[in-house]
């Protein structure tokens, strides 16, 4: 039994010895999120779970819904568990920021991983990089891609051009949310399909669903 013991303490060593990962996920699993979502989301977030493989998804939303929270989970779940890139666009620094501390908060205070760095570099691998429209080297990267608040940005159409440069590849998906502002905003011919159907008979004569089907948990669109 001596022996045993030995065994038994020597087994121990290495895990005693063992360097600490930075913002290691490898204990994480999909039933772990999984079973979170069950518990800790709305119907609303679960259904927009449910539709993350929708290559674009573009989402009016009200204010103080929880999207921005959502999101950060959702982002932060799927780079644990594919190892994809995820970039979040903003206005500011300031707003990109406050995803960052969503996440950093969920993996801390729901899964104890406490996160650090920014961009987020995961043990596996995916990075989690927080922009804003106004850094030039924005559109140099690319991945997953969460703009948020877009309608109030001041130039849209600049914001739009730099998120399709990110989202070029088919494996990228783009989620594009806001609060409304104004049918005057550069960003309202894009919700509409205005935009879209620009310059092309045949796209104009295409029907959108109404805004009552919008609001019966969105629909894909005609522009995709």
């Amino acid at each position: 039994s001596g022996q045993a013991d030995a065994r038994d303490s020597n087994d121990d060593e290495p895990r005693r010895k063992r360097k600490y990962k930075k913002n290691d996920i490898s204990s994480l699993t999909q039933e772990d999120f999984d079973a979170w979502a069950d518990e800790h989301l709305f119907e609303y977030q679960k259904h927009l779970r449910r539709n993350i493989g929708q290559l674009v998804r573009n989402i009016l939303k009200s204010r103080q819904i929880g999207a921005t929270w959502y999101f950060a989970f959702e982002a932060f779940e799927n780079a644990v568990m594919t190892g994809d890139p995820q970039i979040f666009l903003s206005a500011s620094k300031a707003q990109a920021e406050v995803f960052r501390s969503y996440i950093v908060n969920i993996a801390e205070q729901y899964f104890g991983i406490t996160l650090t760095g920014n961009p987020i570099r995961l043990s596996n691998g995916a990075e989690l990089r927080f922009l804003s429209t106004n850094k030039n080297t924005a559109q140099s990267y690319s991945g997953h891609l969460y703009c948020d608040e877009y309608f109030w940005v001041p130039n849209f159409t600049k914001l739009n051009e730099v998120a399709s440069a990110m989202a070029t590849h088919d494996k990228w998906r783009t989620t594009y949310f806001s609060t409304p502002s104004a049918k005057t905003h550069q960003a309202y011919p894009f919700w509409t399909g205005d935009e879209w159907k620009q310059g092309s008979k045949k796209r104009t004569a295409i029907k959108f669903p109404t805004f009552d089907e919008l609001r019966d948990g969105g629909r894909v669109c005609p522009d995709g």
